[in-house]
């Protein structure tokens, strides 16, 4: 489990919260589960104390890409911490799979297409959505933290403290 990314919560979370429920009075709930509860109790412990992203901070993490050079220029874009918009000239069948890729990895990045001159101009945009979905994120981890320590009794062996 160790080198999934964290997203492997929203399938380790669940699980727990099933075995939680359908355990028996008196049964010992991290029987055979105490190895899951550690290391979800340690991955979500990270993403509470994780620092909380700065203002100024416009990075959007994506590793969507095909390969593509295409993809390579949006990468870029995502990746600058200081750039927020994008003024893109592209034919539209580059206009087409950039725009997939967006909607696909359902990115925080609005994209236009500009319908002035030769190539038609794709503009893209970073939403303040990347910094609601973050602190969407960090409250969601901390109630997540807060939940697996006391349902399956792990205070002494996770940090259980939400606050950022």
């Amino acid at each position: 489990m160790r080198s999934c990314p964290d997203t492997v919560l929203e399938c380790l979370l669940p699980l727990l919260r099933h075995a939680a429920q359908e355990q028996t009075e008196g049964e010992s709930r991290a029987a055979g589960l105490a190895a899951v509860v550690r290391e979800c109790g340690d991955r979500l412990g990270a993403l509470v104390r994780r620092a909380p992203r700065a203002p100024d901070d416009w990075s959007v993490a994506w590793t969507a890409g095909c390969g593509c050079e295409l993809c390579g220029t949006l990468g870029a874009f995502l990746g600058s911490r200081s750039r927020r918009t994008l003024e893109w000239p592209l034919a539209k069948d580059g206009r087409r799979h950039v725009h997939s890729r967006i909607d696909t990895a359902e990115l925080p990045v609005d994209h236009q297409t500009r319908r002035q001159g030769r190539p038609y101009t794709l503009v893209l945009t970073k939403t303040e959505e990347l910094f609601s979905r973050e602190r969407a994120s960090r409250r969601q981890a901390g109630d997540d933290l807060t939940w697996l320590a006391s349902t399956w009794n792990v205070s002494g062996e996770v940090a259980v403290d939400p606050r950022p």
